[in-house]
């Protein structure tokens, strides 16, 4: 059976990450939830521009954050990861 794919999903999602800095704490993301300092840290811009793009990566989803204390960490959302994944390898027939 023919699986079919979310172009909606697929669009959005490489629209979003075609843009370097988004693209990278994307891929810092999926190793570990870090915190904006340790985001800042890594990918050495401004906090502000870190948290603009953590902002649009959570309103579409991509992201989850949780508050420790005084700190919020970010994650890979894993279904939405799960099912850019699964999507993805119906578009490249992998």
């Amino acid at each position: 059976m023919e699986k079919n794919i979310d172009l909606a999903l697929i669009w959005d999602l490489y629209s979003l990450l075609g843009e370097p800095n988004k693209l990278n704490i994307f891929i810092m993301l999926k190793e570990k939830e870090l915190c904006i300092c340790e985001i800042i840290e890594k990918l050495n811009i401004k906090q502000n521009m870190v948290s603009h793009h953590v902002a649009i990566l959570r309103r579409a989803w991509i992201l989850n954050s949780r508050k420790d204390w005084t700190r919020v960490f970010y994650s890979i959302n894993l279904d939405m990861y799960e099912k850019i994944k699964e999507n993805t390898k119906i578009l490249f027939n992998i």
